[in-house]
């Protein structure tokens, strides 16, 4: 008895779906189809009153049958719906991804160990003000809200990042996102020191960083000779290039005659060569190398079968013509380099200590 109650039940929630749809589309059917389809569902629904199921059913059955052949929608009219339908679900999808909230996942280790690889976030885009879609704008933005030592999430658009391009749904060109831990505010001066950082707000006080980030573990980097960008609008070939750090630009390079170059600075701090900027002095960027790959034979011989390769000091008082780190050619200030022989329990320690930023970490470390 109960089971025949819930399959009389479905078949009129069933019939009443087909009795709103018949009424919507009714004036397209001929006279005649028309009677037969209102007699078939007055039919199913008298059935169903007498709990007749048996004749309920074939009733049912006889009306959707009748609906196939005479309310079906023409092939085109569907296709047409159908893509209607899912280019307004990629609308709302970007819409909704724009400016209420995205899903995230994290691809690299820089985070660690707050965020670590693969872990997944739901980032709420409307904490700061309401995102303009498309745009790195935003509506009714309160810039009281950010607070240093806070994870945002911020797009690599107008930034001086290397490979910040993507495409969205495999379709829609855009910048690449980028969560990081915010250490400073519109006017602050960051500034490194003895492996840790510090911070001075507009009004001359210490910020308060985030306890991470004492001691800190991670000290970020950027290309000692800088991001070189070359003006060819002048008769020379190589024209006047222009190094930037940190988007801004420090020192310029002018193509003199016979093929020598110039380099000068623009930087307004009082320094007299590239590298006495920002404490690049003292600092290096390193890359263990094979013993090949070290031309200077004051190094090899120390035998060693890997070196530690150090570049430091970076000059503008001598220019070499040479490829950088994304192979363009042209004029560059010039860099020392050293090398440091390892050994195998060095190179052990060297490999305990290292996580990077692009590939999963086995075992959590």
């Amino acid at each position: 008895m109960i089971f025949q109650t819930v399959r009389l039940w479905k078949l009129r929630r069933k019939t009443k779906k087909i009795e709103k749809t018949f009424i919507q589309h009714r004036h397209r059917l001929a006279n005649q189809d028309r009677i037969q389809i209102d007699a078939l569902i007055n039919e199913t629904f008298s059935r169903i009153s007498r709990k007749d199921a048996a004749g309920a059913i074939t009733s049912f059955e006889k009306l959707n049958e009748a609906c196939h052949r005479y309310l079906s929608l023409p092939l085109v009219l569907r296709f047409g719906l159908y893509t209607v339908g899912l280019a307004v679900t990629i609308v709302v999808a970007l819409i909704i991804r724009q400016t209420w909230f995205e899903l995230y996942e994290i691809p690299s280790g820089s985070m660690r160990p707050t965020l670590k690889e693969n872990d997944r976030l739901a980032v709420s885009k409307t904490t700061f003000g309401l995102n303009i879609p498309m745009k790195p704008k935003h509506l009714f933005f309160d810039e009281k809200l950010p607070k240093r030592g806070s994870i945002v999430v911020f797009t690599g658009n107008g930034m001086n990042i290397e490979n910040n391009r993507t495409n969205y749904f495999y379709l829609f060109p855009g910048y690449k996102q980028y969560v990081k831990r915010l250490i400073g505010l519109p006017g602050d001066s960051l500034y490194f020191y003895g492996g840790k950082i510090y911070g001075i707000d507009k009004e001359g006080q210490d910020t308060k960083l985030h306890e991470i980030l004492t001691p800190n573990e991670h000290i970020p980097f950027i290309y000692l000779e800088g991001n070189i960008r070359s003006n060819r609008q002048t008769n020379s070939y190589y024209g006047t290039s222009y190094i930037y750090q940190m988007n801004s630009p420090i020192a310029k390079i002018t193509e003199e005659v016979f093929g020598h170059f110039k380099g000068s600075l623009i930087s307004k701090q009082k320094v007299e060569d590239l590298y006495e900027l920002y404490g690049m002095e003292n600092f290096a960027t390193s890359r263990i190398v094979p013993k090949e790959m070290v031309s200077d034979p004051f190094y090899r011989k120390a035998g060693a079968e890997y070196f530690l390769e150090l570049t430091h000091h970076p000059s503008i008082r001598q220019i070499d013509l040479d490829y950088d780190h994304a192979l363009h050619h042209g004029p560059r200030p010039h860099v020392e380099m050293s090398y440091i022989p390892l050994s195998e329990t060095q190179l052990r320690h060297i490999f305990d200590a290292l996580y990077s930023a692009r590939f999963q970490v086995i075992g959590g470390r």
